[in-house]
């Protein structure tokens, strides 16, 4: 999917702001570089945080980012004082977001419990049917931490994702819309790994693993756990294979493949 700039942010803040413009009138709307903004030092965020969406949506979200621009201090000034008028605007955003952390500090230190409660679910129609088919879940301090997905349409929640820190951390998925999830995501670094239990035993017979979300192995077990076969990948492709014939634990046979996933002799 092709992504187009709509916006050209001062600050996190002033991206999050247009970004949740964006998103609550159906657009996929995505902020990218804000992770920058604290190694760049007094140099002006300009060009780095940038609000991003599908190529599809661009016209409409440009649209929409100018009407929402046309409302804010400074909409009336010449150009050559716009720069200083968003300058102003998004200091302004973070002023007053020290302020309200103030008070949210405050409220929190009164009744931990009412302010950090979870908020309400934020659900989006990504399939057009007019049924809800991903929902994420925040806490009280506007974090992610868990995504539930509709993947197939039949109303029922299919894959669940939670986040610790802002990154996933584990999940699970229902592969064949059973309603068991015999699907297990883990996630450490660089590293995912999903595992399918479809016997239900406790014991993953199938397990992929992917490194920065490129797949670099599938492994197979036998009904005790015990690897009897591993295919390495590299850019996609299957390079080779290991195998364990008489069931010892012990890979005693490789297999190498060509470019066209051929066994080469």
């Amino acid at each position: 999917m092709t992504l187009v700039q709509v916006y050209d942010a001062q600050s996190s803040l002033d991206a999050a702001v247009v970004a949740d413009v964006l998103i609550r009138e159906g657009i996929d709307a995505q902020v990218f570089g804000a992770g920058l903004q604290g190694g760049i030092g007094e140099l002006p965020a300009s060009g780095l945080i940038r609000v991003m969406v599908p190529e599809a949506q661009g016209r409409r979200a440009r649209d929409l980012v100018r009407d929402w621009e046309q409302s804010q201090p400074g909409a009336d000034l010449p150009p050559a004082s716009l720069s200083r008028a968003r300058r102003w605007r998004s200091g302004t955003l973070q002023f007053a977001s020290g302020i309200f952390a103030g008070i949210a500090l405050t409220l929190l230190f009164v009744n931990p419990a009412r302010y950090l409660a979870p908020a309400e679910p934020v659900s989006r129609d990504r399939n057009g049917d007019g049924q809800a088919d991903i929902w994420w879940q925040y806490d009280g301090r506007g974090r992610l931490i868990e995504e539930r997905q509709d993947r197939n349409g039949d109303g029922a929640v299919d894959a669940i994702i939670r986040f610790d820190q802002g990154a996933p951390s584990d999940g699970q998925q229902d592969m064949d819309g059973d309603g068991y999830f015999e699907g297990r995501w883990s996630f450490q670094g660089p590293l995912s790994m999903l595992e399918e239990d479809r016997t239900q035993d406790g014991i993953a017979e199938y397990r992929e693993t992917y490194r920065h979300n490129q797949l670099v192995s599938k492994a197979w077990f036998d009904a005790s756990g015990i690897l009897v076969k591993r295919a390495h990948y590299y850019a996609g492709h299957l390079t080779h294979a290991e195998l364990d014939r008489d069931g010892d634990g012990n890979m005693d046979q490789r297999i190498e493949y060509n470019r066209y996933a051929e066994p080469l002799r």
